[in-house]
Parts: structure tokens; sequence; C-alpha cells
């Protein structure tokens, strides 16, 4: 049996971001996500621009890999908020 538990928090202690393996500092909301994959527990935290990501990109069946956002870049010097940017102007 799988099960999946999202929910937004406020993190209280660093946390590295599943989507781009940034740190997430105290006091800034994250998705935080627990569950089972087949059959293994994991949990994660995930910094709002990664998530707004997943949301833009994602179609039923989806898996992400962790660090997915760096593999989007177009440059090294590239941020996830500018890849979110980018994503949003291509939707329009």
């Amino acid at each position: 049996m799988n099960f999946n538990r999202e929910k937004e928090v406020t993190v209280r202690k660093p946390h590295i971001c599943f989507g781009h393996g940034g740190k997430i500092e105290i006091g800034q909301k994250a998705i935080y996500s627990s569950g089972t994959y087949y059959g293994d527990f994991y949990s994660l935290y995930t910094c709002l621009t990664c998530a707004q990501i997943m949301e833009l990109i994602h179609k039923p069946g989806d898996e992400y890999r962790e660090g997915f956002v760096n593999e989007m870049k177009d440059s090294s010097d590239q941020t996830p908020e500018q890849i979110l940017e980018l994503l949003k102007a291509r939707k329009k």
C-alpha cells in the first residue's frame, strides 16, 4: 500500500530542497512531503519556487529525481526563480 502526504510548513531548521539541492533557511516556507514509494518510506522538503515549477510542468504519471530543477537550467548560474519566470512566460 502506498501513501503520500504533503503540507506547507515554515521550516524550523535548515533543509535541502528536493528540487534544486539548495538550502531552505530557517523561517522560510516549504512543502513537506512524506509517504511510501515502491515500499520505501521517504520524507523531503521542496522550496515553494520548485513546487511551483513542478505544478507548471507536471503531467500525469510524471516522477521527479532529486535535483530535477538543476537539469532544466540553460546555464550554471540560472536560479530556480529565473526558471520559474521562463516557464510562466512560455505558458502565456
